[in-house]
């Protein structure tokens, strides 16, 4: 039903009438023609002023309206106003009808709303481009304040914590994965750094198998992407036996004989690796690098179908990093089977 205001003037023979019968008895007889059309009144008050009554009544229908007012202004009314109210929730479905659920109608068009969307993420990525400016000369002991942005520092939009890396078939837009595997090919560290390559992630790694076993790695064997002079020096301070390749070998290349002789005193520790690297025993242990770490890299990728990760975020990509690293279940069950 609708709700209907009825705004009236008394005549001055009505005003007598009012004083002669009374303000109730006015009240209970639209009251009761409300009722006999199908409809309430919800209120009915005398008023000072230009106007002298207002009358709320909810009825069926305009028809039912028309025969109210006409009721009202046989009662010595010189001018009867009707107003059709309407509730909050009555012009929100109106508003939906016009021009469609969750819409205002003054939004921009669309070619606008494209425009300024760009314009607000293109801010977000300046803001974050100069954050990461910051950070950077922060880590390098630069000053903060006058740090700016590479002119080719590059955003995502898609996945703002990734980052441009370059891989074999060339640069790739992904996340840095990290796994550790031990001369069984069981996994026993892992992780998803946002460096876009491995050069301080070395000892961050052997700090990953140490935590959950308690011990730290007797030998480690790397790639080049992990050699550095700050690595090797580090290394050398440990008890760790460290296998580092110091440059990217090609498929099946094999090293070539010892120099004679001991190393210049000028040697870097990366001279003293690749020395070390091609004498016979060194370099048979560091050829077992390929079938220990590389078999499972393998196994993830084709035998497990995982070549991109689901998720955006680098809270959201170490957590599917994770479950990827649960291969050591089904392993465990063969070595144990």
């Amino acid at each position: 039903m609708s709700r209907y205001l009825f705004i009236a003037r008394y005549a001055s023979e009505g005003a007598k009438g009012v004083l002669k019968s009374g303000g109730t008895d006015r009240r209970t007889t639209i009251d009761k023609m409300a009722s006999d059309l199908g409809g309430h009144m919800e209120s009915f008050d005398f008023a000072f002023g230009e106007d002298d009554v207002f009358t709320t009544v909810e009825l069926p229908d305009n028809k039912a309206a028309a025969a109210v007012a006409l009721a009202i202004n046989a009662t010595g009314m010189t001018t009867v106003r009707t107003v059709v109210l309407l509730s909050p929730e009555e012009i929100d479905a109106a508003e939906d009808a016009a021009y469609g659920a969750g819409r205002r109608g003054d939004e921009l068009p669309a070619e606008l709303q494209r425009r300024e969307s760009r314009l607000q993420r293109i801010r977000e990525a300046t803001r974050a481009l100069k954050a990461r400016a910051k950070e950077d000369a922060a880590t390098k002991g630069e000053p903060v304040e006058s740090a700016k942005p590479d002119p080719k520092a590059q955003y995502n939009f898609t996945d703002p914590e990734s980052r441009i890396m370059k891989g074999p078939d060339g640069f790739v837009q992904g996340h840095n994965v990290q796994v550790a595997v031990d001369e069984r090919q069981l996994i026993v560290g892992q992780g998803v750094p946002q460096d876009t390559n491995e050069k301080k992630q070395l000892l961050p790694m052997i700090t990953t198998i140490a935590q959950p076993a308690g011990m730290t790695p007797t030998h480690v064997l790397a790639d080049a992407g992990y050699c550095s002079e700050e690595n090797l020096a580090a290394m050398a301070e440990t008890t760790i036996d460290a296998y580092i390749s110091t440059r990217k070998q090609t498929h099946g290349e094999r090293p070539g004989p010892c120099p004679r002789g001991p190393l210049p005193t000028t040697a870097t520790s990366i001279d003293r690796m690749s020395r070390k690297l091609l004498t016979k025993v060194e370099a048979a242990i560091y050829a077992r690098r390929k079938a220990i770490v590389e078999p499972v890299l393998g196994q993830i990728k084709q035998a497990r179908g995982f070549r991109q990760f689901l998720l955006r975020g680098v809270e959201k990509v170490r957590g599917e990093w994770s479950l990827v690293c649960t291969r050591n279940i089904v392993k465990l069950y063969r070595l144990c089977g």
